[in-house]
């Protein structure tokens, strides 16, 4: 009996011990340089990096080291975790939850631009992932909802926008794909409307793209292989027509000149050929139906003159044929 008592006072004794060894373990501060408390990052046998500040505390969450550079360490554990972290531990944005991304071969937070798989993100000095307009260098970028930076065509707020390969807004003419696009200062491109562009018209479709040939917006218009909109006489189809300064098309009696001409409901000129139309009567005070005459030049005919081997009169003042 009392050898027995005696093993169990010595296990009691161990077992104190080891209880007093682990309680100072539990409350005594932890150096990555144990021998001159110095704090840093110290690496387990796993790999997992942890880091001890000065006290020699284990750091948790979002810490700034010296070098300005922010890691993240696992609220939990402590080990340094890389990657996509999304926190509201960032100083600047007030508890916001905001997105990160840690260097998985150094750790710290990635700042300015930085390409993460194919694609490219824009994070402020903090390290926050940044979204929407980012100005950079003199030049704006678009940063999508998930940061990725946009390129090619991309809409924003109902508007859209052409971006570079190197995610760079364009402005101005670009060629794409064959096709012209018109960008304004800010870079929205026009769509589905007409724009004065200098001192010229173009027009362009639902698609942004440039058109050319006949386009009718409540006024026919006539846009060149250069894609302005042609003004004055032109001679489309073997066919003459007259467009105003602002481009529209003229139809009817137009005074050009000094002369008449008549343009039919098609735009085209009429030449050498008789057409009836309604004009003013100051004695009837009513619209009346005459004929007139314009000649292969495209100028309506006045007083007498022979057509076709045939003796015509018309008026001198207005034109309309006197025997009709």
């Amino acid at each position: 009996m009392e050898r027995t008592s005696k093993r169990f006072g010595l296990w009691g004794l161990m077992v104190g011990v080891v209880a007093a060894v682990l309680l100072a373990l539990a409350v005594t501060p932890a150096f990555a340089v144990p021998s001159t408390g110095t704090p840093g990052w110290l690496k387990d046998s796993s790999g997992a990096w942890y880091y001890y500040d000065s006290d020699g505390n284990l750091a948790h969450g979002l810490v700034q080291m010296d070098n300005d550079a922010w890691y993240y360490l696992d609220t939990t554990t402590g080990a340094m975790k890389t990657g996509w972290i999304e926190t509201t531990e960032s100083p600047s944005y007030y508890g916001e939850p905001v997105w990160m991304y840690f260097i998985p071969s150094k750790g710290n937070a990635a700042t300015g631009w930085y390409q993460v798989g194919s694609k490219w993100y824009k994070f402020d000095s903090d390290g926050v992932m940044q979204t929407g307009w980012v100005k950079s260098g003199g030049k704006w970028y678009y940063m999508k909802p998930s940061g990725a930076m946009a390129t090619s065509w991309y809409k924003v707020n109902g508007e859209w926008y052409y971006f570079s390969s190197s995610g760079v807004m364009q402005t101005g003419w670009k060629q794409i794909g064959g096709k012209w696009y018109w960008f304004d200062s800010s870079g929205a491109a026009a769509c589905n409307e007409m724009v004065t562009i200098g001192s010229k018209k173009y027009c362009f479709d639902k698609g942004c793209a440039m058109r050319t040939g006949w386009v009718k917006d409540g006024y026919w218009y006539y846009f060149a292989s250069g894609g302005a909109a042609v003004t004055g006489w032109q001679k489309i189809g073997g066919v003459w027509y007259y467009f105003k300064p602002n481009g529209t098309m003229q139809t009817g009696e137009q005074v050009i000149g000094g002369a008449a001409y008549y343009f039919k409901s098609s735009g085209a000129m009429a030449s050498a050929e008789w057409v009836k139309y309604s004009i003013w009567d100051t004695n009837k005070e009513d619209y009346v139906e005459h004929w007139f005459y314009y000649f292969a030049n495209g100028k309506k005919a006045y007083g007498t003159q022979v057509i076709n081997g045939k003796t015509y009169k018309f008026h001198e003042e207005y034109g309309y044929w006197l025997n009709g």
